[in-house]
């Protein structure tokens, strides 16, 4: 709704940087400046290519995931078990956790 100088989306919803087409293809509302997703997400560095699983919302600039998943840097060939994703830069663990560093055969 315009109010004449905003735009109003629904409470809850969560607005964050994107482009146009992205955004709308993804059945989020485009304000004409910002992507609104139906509700909190945590929006991390990401490609459109690689954001792609049912959790994750590709804005056109960003990869967002629940807010409950864990990004951290890594790899897409360490990136690999049933519980990550990778967003094309980030590897996301899907539960709460905390990453620290360590050695691949220890961990």
């Amino acid at each position: 709704v315009w109010t004449g100088t905003k735009c109003c989306v629904p409470g809850g919803s969560m607005c964050v940087a994107g482009c146009a087409e992205a955004c709308m293809q993804g059945g989020n509302l485009w304000t004409g400046t910002y992507c609104c997703l139906p509700e909190q997400q945590q929006c991390v560095a990401g490609m459109e290519g690689s954001c792609t699983s049912e959790s994750m919302t590709w804005t056109g600039s960003q990869c967002c995931v629940p807010e409950e998943w864990t990004c951290a840097a890594g790899t897409i060939a360490g990136c690999r078990s049933p519980e990550q994703s990778w967003t094309g830069t980030l590897c996301c663990e899907e539960s709460p956790k905390q990453c620290v560093a360590g050695m691949e055969a220890s961990c």
